[in-house]
């Protein structure tokens, strides 16, 4: 894999594949759907990812994949192949159009809730000298949240842009905000990113 990237930050976007953002996928919930809509969240990753590919950082898709081998330990695996969402190779495992991978993009799949575990996503930074690190996407309190967590541990620096970010319980994503993500990341606004 050949990676691309002239700068030491990086746009990581989770969350924004089909089964979960569009109203025909198989893990769709009107209530995350109004969240982001209410938030224009998409029109705020689209705006990142163009402003990333401008200032060549790095753009990261981290794809949840269903590959029919994921574990039975937690409700959140079970649902998601109890309704075979994400499935590998399937419509609603691909992103939003308006949010499509392009050629110099990073394509990871994930098959835990972590981008970093079981992927070589961290290798992928580290190679191209990425020590910056910005998380969108859905949902806050799990996917933005857990990578933020492992980031940080990791020794990124993290940024979330928290209107680029949306949950199926705005009070989940309110407490992320106010109260997680301040100890792990530096939260901002879209705006403001577009603007440095």
């Amino acid at each position: 894999m050949t990676v691309r990237g002239s700068a030491d930050t990086a746009l990581l976007i989770q969350g924004h594949q089909n089964d979960l953002l569009h109203e025909d996928g198989r893990l769709w919930s009107a209530a995350l759907a109004e969240h982001a809509a209410s938030r224009s969240v998409v029109a705020h990753i689209a705006e990142l990812i163009r402003h990333s590919r401008q200032r060549q950082h790095l753009v990261v898709h981290g794809l949840f994949v269903n590959d029919g081998q994921l574990p039975n330990n937690a409700a959140l695996f079970r649902g998601i192949a109890s309704a075979s969402g994400v499935t590998a190779g399937s419509w609603g495992a691909e992103c939003l159009a308006a949010l499509a991978p392009e050629a110099d993009d990073v394509v990871v799949h994930k098959c835990r809730e972590s981008p970093f575990v079981g992927t070589p996503l961290d290798l992928i930074l580290r190679q191209v000298g990425v020590r910056r690190l910005i998380l969108a996407g859905a949902t806050t309190s799990m996917g933005i949240e857990t990578a933020a967590r492992a980031a940080a541990d990791l020794g990124y620096h993290v940024v979330v842009p928290e209107d680029a970010c949306a949950d199926p319980t705005p009070q989940a994503h309110d407490s992320s905000i106010r109260h997680t993500l301040p100890a792990l990341a530096g939260v901002t606004a879209t705006a403001t990113l577009l603007a440095s």
